[in-house]
């Protein structure tokens, strides 16, 4: 099918949906008219009263839930085995426990020697917020099923009987406004699942893609742009996102299933999101997805791309949990051990915030110097050099006056030494540094690199 065919297939689909919402509410509102505004109220109260209950009984029923026993039909582990190592069995208990009990088997499935000191946290955070989003979802479900179905029943059986018809068919242009309000509010909690994650989608794509050029991503792209423009995005809170590309139903999602550990607000929803924002940019560097799939390394290294990188990174409640996990696996590791000295990569008192920060001002320092774009030929792909070639870069990173048409743009070679400074800044770069250094020397037989 043509693309341009399947486009306007999208654009006449949601024309379509638009439509019959506009129709429904148009139709709700007639019925409201009818029936008065004590039914109408009514309905729009107990629908009300049941989307309250249900956020105030969210944290109690995810309690019970991290802590009801799992082990149901005699399962009571759950065995982890590495390829060609060792077999670990991780009890099951509850959620939380059972969670922390499997990342502690990947310590021991890598001959991990220390403790997965952040492992505690990082279970409980990953557990809280995808129960209470999936608790929150199956609560909205039920309310606008049974909860409906059961007004219309209590309705009937008691209000119905007790209030005179004169006096229930009484406020017209009340009810028609309550029925609308109720109707609204009924479809945008219908609808919440599907648009929550397609307008990170397409808030995701309209902030940081820049429009890949190759066929296959370019169909997919203008998907999303059909999506972006059509008048059922824009209804659907399209035009309400915030500065982390999250709209209203997403927001609202996001506050109310989110969870808090260890004194940080952690949400699934603005982790998605976080993770879409994080993905985005490198989809421009892909082609050929039809075939052969070939990646522009340039423009995976440009500014834009890694500025993203770690913007979306910083922002990551969960990642910053689970960065010292990984930590700890990669430099505690029996795979590791002998080869370098895990004493110079000590991880345990690294503020990884602030550690993003840093390396985040060390790669645009260094993407400053303008050396990487040199290391890449016009398609992304690493540049051949020659002696010419290689003597022309080293002039150019040692160069150290400004270009006259650019006077407060710094040097390369200033740019270089900026980007060592902010290197000292990190404690990460710089006990890698010290590690490499450590483990060059261990196999500097001949003691060339001592002695320089």
């Amino acid at each position: 099918m043509d693309i341009s065919m399947i486009k306007t297939i999208i654009n006449l689909s949601l024309t379509i949906l638009f439509v019959l919402i506009v129709l429904i509410v148009i139709a709700s509102a007639a019925i409201g008219y009818s029936k008065g505004a004590f039914k109408t109220s009514y309905k729009l109260l107990f629908m009300a009263v049941l989307f309250l209950s249900a956020i105030f009984t969210l944290n109690p029923l995810c309690e019970l839930l991290y802590h009801m026993p799992l082990n149901f039909f005699g399962l009571k582990t759950i065995e982890m085995t590495a390829h060609n190592g060792p077999t670990y069995y991780a009890p099951i208990t509850n959620l939380f426990d059972t969670t922390y009990e499997v990342l502690r088997g990947l310590f021991y499935m890598f001959n991990v020697n220390g403790d997965p000191h952040g492992a505690h946290a990082f279970a409980i955070a990953l557990v809280s917020v995808a129960v209470k989003l999936v608790i929150f979802l199956a609560q909205v479900s039920l309310i606008l099923t049974l909860g409906n179905i059961f007004a219309e029943i209590l309705w009937a059986c008691a209000f119905k009987k007790l209030v005179p018809t004169l006096v229930r068919n009484k406020g017209k242009l009340c009810g028609l406004l309550m029925n609308a309000v109720k109707t609204v509010c009924i479809i945008f909690l219908f609808l919440s699942p599907f648009t929550i994650f397609v307008n990170m989608v397409n808030q995701s794509y309209q902030r940081y893609s820049g429009k890949n050029a190759d066929h296959q991503v370019s169909e997919i792209g203008s998907f999303i742009d059909a999506y972006n423009s059509s008048l059922f995005a824009q209804l659907f809170f399209n035009w309400t996102a915030n500065e982390d590309g999250l709209t209203f139903d997403a927001a609202l999602f996001n506050e109310i299933t989110s969870a808090e550990v260890d004194g940080t607000k952690i949400g699934l929803v603005s982790e998605i999101n976080n993770l879409l924002n994080f993905a985005v940019p490198f989809v421009d560097c892909v082609s050929g997805l039809g075939g052969e799939v070939a990646i522009n390394y340039g423009a995976a290294i440009s500014e834009a791309t890694i500025n993203t990188t770690f913007e979306c990174l910083k922002k990551s409640k969960l990642l910053v949990l689970m960065l010292p996990i990984a930590a700890e696996i990669a430099t505690n590791s029996q795979v590791v051990e002998g080869t370098f000295d895990a004493s110079h990569i000590d991880a345990s008192n690294i503020d990884w915030s602030e550690e993003l920060g840093q390396m985040s001002n060390f790669v645009s320092k260094l993407l400053d110097t303008g050396i990487l774009g040199d290391l890449f030929d016009e398609n992304g792909e690493m540049a051949e050099f020659n002696d010419e070639k290689t003597v022309a870069l080293v002039k150019k990173m040692l160069n150290d006056e400004r270009d006259p048409a650019y006077p407060n743009k710094p040097a390369p070679f200033e740019c270089i030494l900026d980007a060592f400074q902010e290197m000292a800044k990190s404690k990460v770069l710089d006990k890698a540094v010290s590690a490499l250094l450590n483990f060059a020397m261990a196999f500097d037989t001949e003691g060339k690199i001592r002695e320089y």
